[in-house]
């Protein structure tokens, strides 16, 4: 990954964003990293596997607690 400083990304922003295209661009704040940046196509990737991830995290769950009796019916008593 490359890695600019803060001011360098602010005096060529242009061509941070061509880079940030092809490659994640970290940007570093007196020595410390402070942000990446990502192309948005990689961002809606990284978005989607969040979703994903979620998604079949929720899936187990309901999984685990239909397998233990736990029924639509229980779970509107229980939260009544």
């Amino acid at each position: 990954m490359k890695t600019i400083t803060a001011n360098e990304a602010k005096q060529s922003f242009g061509r941070l964003l061509d880079d940030a295209k092809r490659e994640p661009i970290m940007i570093e704040k007196h020595k410390r990293p402070a942000a990446v940046m990502i192309s948005s196509d990689e961002y809606d990737r990284l978005r989607g596997l969040n979703v994903a991830q979620f998604s079949a995290f929720c899936d187990q769950i309901g999984q685990r607690a239909e397998a233990s009796g736990l029924t639509e019916a229980k779970l509107s008593k229980l939260l009544d």
